[in-house]
């Protein structure tokens, strides 16, 4: 998170886990986490895995649950969901078990 917004954090637990397939139909994994702001402010960074001139970090914003359902696009796109917002206040839960995809078969 240091290169990519300029902050040092701390992974509170893992959120959701999506399972996807690329173009040469491997299958991939994605995971999501909640964490917690150690120092730094959020700032324009850049992401290591990318050359210099293929970034995509455009804006770095914090936003509450009703900010986020009242935008267009919204990645990942279970955030626009009550599934999720449920399992981020839950204290014990287990990420890989069966739950909605990725928009919820609404992409």
């Amino acid at each position: 998170m240091k290169e990519e917004i300029g902050l040092d954090i701390t992974i509170k637990k893992l959120l959701w886990v999506e399972e996807g397939r690329n173009d040469k139909d491997e299958i991939g994994y994605i995971y999501y986490f909640l964490e917690e702001k150690v120092n730094g402010e959020p700032t324009i960074g850049y992401e290591p895995e990318l050359p210099r001139n293929e970034q995509k970090i455009m804006d770095v914003v914090y936003k509450g649950r009703e900010e986020i359902m009242e935008l267009e696009k919204v990645y990942p796109e279970v955030m626009k969901h009550d599934y999720f917002w449920k399992v981020m206040k839950e204290e014990s839960h287990n990420p890989y078990v069966n739950r909605p995809s990725k928009g919820f078969g609404k992409e």
